[in-house]
């Protein structure tokens, strides 16, 4: 009976094989790409940007990727989102103090600003505090250096907040770069009716109600408020990780009309590439709209809300306002998008550009070669752990060869049913089979040794 003996060994040694080669099993992946150096300088450290198709076939953890060298020995590799290193640019506050107030003809007011202990600050800008809500105003800045001659920095700059009707805000008005420390500030009533964006923006948000002319006239006279003002100084910072984007058109989409809901739908392929935002283009101007972005992967029935948001485009007179970036608060992979427009009781917008935003994802390896095959969509793949990741998630952004991911080609190994691949998946099984051959081997054995035992002559004793 040995023969069940070598046939445990050989299941235990067969499903053990491939954990203890430190190969790739080939046969379980369709597809691969070869990976070769770019003409960049050589370095101990290699990288390269995933592609659509990686993308469109890659679990959300990258557990169906493996990477192999020679003799498919397998790889240790690490993927991370690509950034780069720039300097910040932020607004630096100074507190004005208020010198003059006074109230002038036609409902306009006036302050003297002063900012102490500036050190020679070039100020690029002006916020104007204020907790009202529902106005629209004109304000002109002149800077001097005396509080005596005064030279213009900002002319028929419009502040304003539309909170009634939608969440258009803005309060900073910018500056022709100067060192003040002395402003005059003027604050009017504001746009000419014929002018101003709140009677188009109104339309839009209230399904349609025509906003009367005391309502118009009432957000540009009233009394404005100013809770504090602060000069700014735009000021380059710290150098700081940024992560790389691209922007790609979207050319296949389709738009649906939801006249019961009042929305329009948009539907198109993700591919599921790692995006961050939207971004649309309009025929019309003068809007302002609630946005929804849902997703699912391919074969679910049911969407899931990732993104929900209000662009608008305003462009009436002085004021020149808008966002169009639909910003998602992480990143998103999925197979297909559905955008749904809130129209209310306006006619639907006519879409004629949509961008999406994605991250870039970068696969950082130590090369020992020139050659290597990037293997992907394979199946029932536990994510890989390596030692080396740790060490390659610390690896400066700005260091690296960048290496080339070729096209994809076809696996001719690649095979379904038993395989190490399907020995490994089934690996507990085998070793609750291989156990139970090895018992019955021994319990076999042990009969045998018994029936033999049984069969021997008894020893006769001595007369």
């Amino acid at each position: 009976m040995r023969w069940i003996e070598w046939v445990g060994a050989w299941l235990v040694l067969s499903a053990m094989a491939p954990l203890l080669a430190g190969t790739v099993d080939a046969n379980r992946f369709p597809a691969f790409k070869e990976v070769t150096p770019g003409a960049t300088r050589p370095s101990e450290l290699a990288k390269f940007l995933l592609d659509p198709e990686i993308y469109a076939t890659a679990s959300a953890d990258y557990s169906n990727l493996r990477l192999a060298g020679e003799n498919d020995r397998e790889q240790p590799w690490l993927i991370r989102q690509r950034t780069f290193s720039r300097r910040q640019v932020r607004d630096i506050p100074y507190r004005a103090r208020m010198v003059q107030l006074r109230e002038l003809a036609d409902n306009r007011l006036e302050l003297v600003l002063r900012v102490e202990e500036t050190n020679r600050i070039v100020f690029s800008g002006l916020r104007l505090q204020t907790g009202l809500r529902d106005f629209e105003k004109e304000v002109q800045v002149w800077a001097g250096p005396d509080g005596e001659t005064w030279t213009p920095v900002a002319t028929r700059a419009v502040i304003y907040d539309y909170s009634r009707f939608a969440d258009v805000r803005r309060d900073r008005v910018a500056l022709t770069p100067n060192e003040g420390p002395w402003f005059r500030v003027e604050i009017g009533t504001g746009l000419a009716a014929r002018e101003t964006p709140l009677l188009e923006t109104t339309r839009q948000t209230r399904s349609g109600d025509f906003p009367t002319e005391t309502e118009r006239r009432t957000f540009q006279r009233i009394p404005f408020r100013m809770d504090q003002a602060d000069l700014l100084e735009s000021r380059e910072e710290a150098w700081a990780l940024q992560p790389v984007t691209t922007v790609t058109g979207v050319t296949h989409y389709v738009v649906s009309d939801l006249a019961k809901e009042r929305k329009t739908a948009i539907d198109f392929e993700g591919g599921r590439r790692p995006l961050v935002a939207l971004e649309f283009g309009f025929d019309e101007v003068n809007f302002v709209r609630s946005i929804q972005v849902m997703a699912r992967n391919r074969g679910e029935s049911e969407w899931r809300q990732v993104a929900e948001s209000t662009v608008h485009f305003i462009q009436l007179g002085a004021v020149q306002d808008s966002k169009l970036t639909l910003d998602f608060p992480a990143e998103n992979r999925w197979d297909e998008y559905r955008i749904l427009i809130q129209n209310n009781d306006n006619p639907p917008l006519l879409l004629n550009r949509l961008s999406a935003h994605e991250n870039c994802h970068e696969l950082l390896f130590l090369p020992r070669g020139t050659q290597y095959r990037l293997y992907y969509n394979g199946e029932g793949l536990p994510l890989p752990v390596y030692d080396i990741g740790q060490v390659l998630a610390r690896a400066d952004p700005e260091l690296g060869q960048d290496w080339i991911l070729g096209a994809t080609q076809g696996n001719p190994t690649f095979r379904q049913g038993f395989s190490r691949g399907w020995m490994s998946r089934h690996l507990r099984f085998l070793m609750i089979g291989a156990i139970i051959l090895m018992v019955a081997a021994l319990l076999t054995a042990l009969g045998f040794a018994s029936r033999r035992l049984s069969a021997m002559p008894k020893d006769r004793p001595e007369e």
